[in-house]
């Protein structure tokens, strides 16, 4: 829980606004936690986040999404940028989660994969345990090499000891890594046994837009055009969703 809090924390403060140029860089980008799509939803055309906007016509209010550069700059930066409904982006997304849960299996067995790419391949092994007896065993020799040194004013004593010390700071460092590794290897299995778990929901959530299981499952939807996303999914999937729905 600590390590996905700390990425948590990193994702929002890398938020950015890639494609408006600014004399002093790149222009920082507001996190918003209310609408899950503010943090994942980008403009094909210009990389720019689509932001919510509520549309009253006749009385009629209608939830719509519009490219943030769109709206502050008018067609000046980003011309060809869509409009789209709210109730058809979410079929859209619901659908693609749903076409590839069909296979959970291969959905999981992908995200795993996806996950050891990033931090290794941090397997449950007796390394540490390796490493534990041979700290051990410099350990006893410095014993030894002190017991003689002293009895006897070994000649050798302290390039020996210096030698063993050097040893012994070696394999507390690779002590250290390995013991990151392995907790890295618990996350990671706790990780997939989340994405399993949050999987089994689609079964009922057919149709259902589940913000929550969204932002656990999908990394980055990219709007083509009018009628076309492009969904990248945790698990390192790519999804081409169409988006002609009737409503």
């Amino acid at each position: 829980m600590f390590y996905r809090v700390q990425e948590e924390k990193a994702r929002r403060a890398a938020i950015y606004k890639p494609a408006v140029k600014r004399k002093n860089g790149l222009q920082k980008g507001k996190y918003s936690g209310k609408y899950v799509l503010s943090d994942l939803l980008y403009c094909g055309e210009c990389g720019q986040p689509y932001r919510r906007q509520v549309w009253s016509k006749y009385g009629v209010k209608q939830a719509v999404w519009r490219c943030d550069n769109r709206l502050k700059n008018g067609k000046k930066r980003c011309k060809y940028s869509p409009t789209l409904k709210e109730k058809t982006l979410h079929t859209a997304i619901m659908t693609a989660i749903n076409s590839v849960a069909e296979d959970q299996g291969r959905f999981v067995q992908a995200f795993r994969e996806n996950v050891l790419q990033v931090i290794g391949s941090y397997e449950a092994s007796e390394k540490e345990t390796e490493i534990l007896k041979q700290m051990e065993a410099c350990q006893k020799k410095l014993m030894e090499l002190m017991e003689i040194g002293m009895k006897d004013g070994e000649k050798d004593f302290e390039q020996q000891y210096d030698k063993i010390m050097r040893k012994l700071k070696e394999l507390q460092k690779a002590r250290a890594q390995t013991a990151k590794e392995n907790r890295l290897a618990e996350s990671c299995q706790q990780r997939t046994a989340d994405l399993e778990q949050y999987m089994g929901k689609t079964v009922w959530l057919q149709r259902e837009f589940d913000e929550e299981l969204v932002r656990r499952l999908i990394r980055v939807i990219k709007v083509v055009n009018e009628n076309k996303l492009e969904i990248q999914f945790h698990s390192g999937i790519v999804l081409v969703q169409r988006m002609d729905f009737e409503e």
